[in-house]
């Protein structure tokens, strides 16, 4: 259709949508919305004159004519003279010029799509009728310039689009006018420049397409995006921004817009942007989902997205990373959706290192990933689906339970999996990665971890045993076994000259029973005894004088109290000399308990040494357990009546056990159990 006759459409009141895209229609048919033209003169016909419906005019019979003239006659129009179309669709036809008077009968207009046609010029007053225009489509025309074509009667005008032109330039105040413009779409024309203001008057705009244009940094002023304080979705792709450094600049280009949610820059032409400047996101902390790919970005400073906590989808494809650190994501807990496509990944390991529970969406497609770990994966625990396609993944054991994972998991999805093949081993390269046999894997790997794991187990279990119950045995034997083979660590002790029967080893606490009761005794019988305060050198250092007098006496006799098992020193000496018994393999230790002490009180060493000679004791007949409580502190005996012979009995064994015989049985009627090694428990009376 080429043409609409004047008033078709002009005599349909309820008419509201109107369709005549995909004609050949070559101007604005706006005559087709004018009221019809009045009916030719009837031959027989009833008409009004002077508003009297009872005058008629009769037949006209043969003339065919009719004279009614100075008759006052009018004809119904059916109508005011506006159509009440609401959305009128031209798009797709051949209009080139748009006049002021097209639109005079569409007062009620809504939506205008004139699409796709050859428009060249806009007459400046071509919208000035229908104020109530909510929606218009001028895409892919010709227009170079819009400027003075929106009237302020378009102050209701919500979407505008403008793409596919030949628009270069946006002057200040263009758009002043579109004070209710929601959606302005100007991509894909030849927009090198924007002027500081042109997007005055725009303060109610939330979506912007600005993309396909020749926008660089250097055209677009500092203030150019200033006044756009609602706008939320900026599409900025395929423009000419490029930074010459990746260093923080003075005035970051979309800092001015504050309530931003989506930004989107992919693939900015000529020499692409290369460098990200370090602050460049500054300002939009709304920032929801940035699409940065094919960008040609070879490193991101750690601090880029600091300023976007809020960031829920971010898309760094196509860029030649090399990698992520995972310092620059750390600073966006939130992401839903992460795209790293075609960034040279060698891995995903820095998801481990990551707090990304709410991720969902994970793309890491046509990278050099060979093996991904369950603990990287365990770090999103609600992940949905992980695109792998074009990666070398490996076919070995190592992996196999990721390609159990994709095929079973009824969570998580991987799209493509089944185009995927494998890079590693070589054997295997090129075989579908679904398809390879995981089977003996398993097989060879689980029973040895089983096997290995009870064995760790039953041995912390059994070494915790002997531990507990034969730790003194052990050791005991140890050094029984060592001191038979010889293999001591250290070169044994030459023997120096006996100058005493024993050392006396007894704590301060003692010292008037050892010099009221066993000094007497012993050196009375003839014994030369080592005591502290008698024969230690002064001056020389107390560890020498203990180990030069036990080494100089023949036996080393230990006064034991629970005072004594409390004092460090008369420890040591007892170290002392239980090391020279393992060392010259004779018996030379005594023990004299002055009171009974149960056996889970005494020490280390005292244990060692029952566990040695558990059966030797020389026993007071008839003493009771805690005759040491009967007989009192400080050597002031208490014993019974009748006791003078069992205690010169007494004084007699301990003489025969410090005597050159060492066993302190002799005579005395008493037989003794246990090893070569071991020592003499004397109880006193």
């Amino acid at each position: 259709m080429e043409e609409v006759e004047r008033g078709a459409l002009g005599g349909l009141p309820a008419l509201r949508e109107v369709y005549l895209g995909a004609n050949s229609l070559s101007t604005f048919p706006a005559s087709a919305f004018a009221p019809p033209l009045p009916a030719p003169a009837p031959t027989a016909a009833s008409v009004l004159i002077d508003g009297d419906s009872d005058n008629t005019v009769g037949d006209v019979g043969d003339a065919g004519s009719c004279d009614v003239a100075n008759a006052d006659v009018s004809v119904r129009s059916g109508g005011s003279g506006s159509s009440g179309v609401a959305t009128l669709d031209l798009g797709s036809n051949s209009i080139s010029l748009l006049h002021t008077d097209d639109l005079r009968w569409l007062l009620e207009l809504r939506t205008l799509n004139l699409s796709k046609n050859q428009i060249t010029e806009v007459s400046s007053g071509f919208l000035r009728g229908p104020r109530r225009l909510r929606r218009l489509l001028m895409s892919a025309n010709r227009l170079m310039s819009v400027a003075g074509i929106f009237p302020e009667d378009l102050g209701l005008l919500e979407a505008l689009d403008l793409r596919s032109n030949y628009l270069s330039k946006l002057p200040a105040g263009n758009f002043a006018n579109l004070t209710s413009l929601l959606l302005l779409n100007v991509a894909d024309n030849q927009i090198a420049e924007a002027e500081d203001g042109a997007f005055d008057g725009l303060a109610s705009l939330g979506r912007f397409d600005l993309g396909g244009n020749k926008l660089g940094l250097q055209p677009l002023g500092p203030r150019a995006f200033e006044g756009l304080v609602n706008l939320t979705n900026l599409e900025f792709n395929n423009n000419y921004l490029h930074y010459a450094s990746a260093g923080a600049v003075r005035s970051p280009l979309f800092a001015p817009l504050r309530s931003l949610t989506h930004l989107f820059l992919n693939s900015q032409r000529r020499d692409s942007m290369v460098n990200f400047p370090s602050n460049f996101l500054e300002g939009l902390a709304t920032l929801q989902e940035l699409h940065a790919g094919e960008l040609y970005l070879s490193v991101l400073d750690a601090g880029t997205f600091l300023p976007t906590p809020n960031l829920r989808c971010l898309d760094l494809g196509s860029n030649p990373l090399c990698g992520v650190e995972p310092a620059l994501l750390r600073p966006v807990p939130l992401l839903d959706e992460l795209h790293l496509r075609g960034v040279r990944l060698d891995d995903v390991a820095f998801l481990s290192w990551l707090n990304l529970s709410l991720l969902r969406v994970l793309r890491v497609s046509n990278n050099r990933v060979g093996e991904v770990s369950a603990a990287e994966l365990g770090a999103l625990p609600r992940l949905q689906l992980l695109d792998v396609v074009g990666n070398p993944l490996s076919c070995g054991c190592d992996n196999a339970w990721l390609r159990d994972f994709l095929l079973n998991s009824s969570r998580v999805q991987a799209p493509g999996l089944w185009r995927v093949r494998c890079g590693f081993p070589l054997s295997r390269r090129g075989e579908l990665f679904v398809r390879f046999d995981a089977s003996q894997c398993r097989d060879r790997s689980r029973p040895l971890l089983f096997a290995c794991c009870s064995c760790a187990v039953a041995l912390v279990m059994l070494t915790a045993t002997v531990f507990r119950f034969w730790r003194w045995h052990l050791l005991y034997g140890y050094h029984l076994l060592a001191a038979w083979l010889g293999e001591r660590g250290r070169p044994a002790r030459q023997p120096g000259p006996i100058r005493y029967d024993a050392f006396v080893s007894y704590n301060s606490d003692d010292e008037e029973w050892v010099a009221h009761q066993l000094l007497p005794q012993l050196e009375g019988a003839g014994m030369r005894l080592c005591l502290h305060h008698r024969d230690f050198v002064p001056g020389k250092d107390i560890v020498d004088n203990i180990m030069d007098g036990i080494y100089a006496s023949r036996r080393t006799l230990c006064v034991v109290t629970r005072s004594y098992l409390r004092s460090e020193w008369c420890s040591k000496e007892l170290q002392v000399a239980a090391f020279r018994l393992f060392e010259e393999n004779q018996d030379v230790l005594v023990l004299l308990f002055l009171e009974h002490i149960p056996h889970n009180e005494l020490s280390a060493y005292f244990r060692m040494r029952r566990t040695i000679r558990s059966r030797t004791y020389i026993t007071w007949p008839g003493a009771r357990e805690d005759s040491f409580a009967r007989r009192g502190r400080r050597g002031r005996s208490v014993a019974p009546a009748g006791s003078e012979g069992a205690c010169k009995l007494f004084w007699h064994r301990v003489v025969g056990a410090l005597g050159p015989g060492g066993r302190g049985d002799e005579g005395c009627g008493v037989a003794e159990e246990g090893g070569p090694l071991g020592a003499l428990l004397v109880h006193a009376c």
